[in-house]
């Protein structure tokens, strides 16, 4: 595989989060790792002043343990949680939530609040069992409760072109530039995701590049107000690697999201 190229190119995204209309129906899932979750739908009830909110989480039966992470960030506290939903545990890894286990098969969730809610896309994260080479997060977003008027943005401030050197053997090859995102918010708690799109020679396997390629952010606090944040990546190629890997210019195009409640 001599002086293959790849180029990256970075998108940003603007995501900003106000209130939203109240839904009674499936809405959105999402597949992080090997667990599908699909926000089910809110429901308020008037008599008791309640909003009961309802998760699909699926996950198969062979498939690594997991627990997943509903990141409501400061928006839920311990005084509008009522005593009628699935048990629960508070958390702040990989961000301030609720966190529930994920067991083989389909489950329901449900999270009962005191009062109406808004709902809107918030941060969700599974955290899988990978084994010896330790636990796995995955970061997305699924509508859940929010607070009236908060918001995020995200910037890509330098490194929106990125290129790898030539490709000429196993082994891994990093980037020659870094990608710095600056990231706004009204509170902590947020997440940040990525979404990335290839553009490969018609021979190229879509797996095989999908797999070798590594993004890496730099450790960061989800903090308010504003963080500038590192990103690097990388290939990692084996010999096995090259068949699916032809001649030809391979272009990577990778989008960040940022959210927050």
């Amino acid at each position: 595989m001599t002086g293959r190229s790849v180029r990256m190119f970075v998108a940003s995204c603007l995501l900003v989060l106000l209130m939203a209309a109240f839904v009674s129906v499936e809405s959105f899932a999402v597949r992080l790792g090997n667990v599908r979750i699909t926000f089910a739908g809110a429901q308020y009830y008037a008599y008791w002043d309640l909003t009961l909110l309802t998760y699909r989480v699926s996950r198969p039966r062979k498939a690594p343990d997991s627990e997943w992470v509903l990141g409501t960030g400061e928006c839920v506290t311990t005084d509008d949680v009522a005593p009628f939903g699935t048990p629960f545990a508070w958390t702040e890894h990989p961000f301030v939530g609720l966190w529930y286990d994920v067991h083989p098969g389909n489950e329901y969730v449900y999270i009962s609040l005191y009062g109406r809610w808004d709902i809107a896309p918030i941060p969700v994260a599974v955290v899988q069992d990978e084994g010896g080479s330790g636990p796995e997060v995955y970061v997305g977003a699924i509508e859940g409760p929010t607070c009236q008027g908060s918001w995020i943005s995200i910037q890509v401030t330098d490194g929106s072109h990125i290129v790898f050197p030539d490709l000429l053997g196993a082994g891994t090859y990093e980037a020659e530039d870094r990608t710095m995102l600056r990231v706004s918010s009204t509170s902590r708690g947020w997440a940040l995701g990525h979404a990335v799109n290839l553009s490969i020679p018609e021979e190229a396997s879509y797996e095989t590049v999908s797999r070798i390629f590594r993004i890496s952010y730099d450790p960061y606090d989800a903090i308010s107000g504003t963080s500038e944040i590192g990103v690097s990546y990388a290939l990692s190629i084996d010999e096995s690697d090259f068949s699916g890997l032809p001649q030809g210019t391979y272009t990577i195009i990778v989008t960040y999201t940022a959210t927050t409640n």
